[in-house]
């Protein structure tokens, strides 16, 4: 088995300089099968296919969350939520059921606080 390279030359020289098989054959130093083989052999890297979005652990949360910060443009920029106060406040109001880590509503909160004041900035 040829390594890429020499495989997508061998491609080149027969689709793109049009050189026959046998020419190939003799310029790479390669046998005739090998050439025809690698000539008529379709891509081997097709593109890869998209990954699905995985679903979060804080999916049956965000809805509440996204509530919190929308009450929370309100409120003076010193009493609105931070990620561990909502993460702290998720923990009260679900216990044990709550399995999610802390770094993850953190980079939630700060995400959407983000696209928030974004929404802000733009209907000015």
């Amino acid at each position: 088995m040829l390594t890429m390279i020499p495989q997508h030359h061998i491609k080149y020289l027969y689709e793109y300089k049009g050189m026959s098989l046998r020419a190939i054959a003799k310029e790479t130093g390669h046998s005739f099968q090998t050439i025809k083989k690698y000539a008529n052999k379709e891509d081997d890297n097709p593109f890869p296919t998209p990954r699905k979005p995985k679903q979060s652990k804080l999916d049956p949360y965000k809805a509440q969350i996204d509530e919190w910060l929308e009450e929370d443009r309100k409120v003076p920029r010193k009493q609105r939520h931070t990620g561990t106060r909502v993460y702290r406040r998720l923990l009260e109001m679900y216990g044990e059921e709550f399995s999610v880590s802390l770094r993850t509503v953190q980079y939630y909160v700060a995400k959407n606080k983000k696209c928030i004041k974004m929404v802000k900035v733009i209907f000015r």
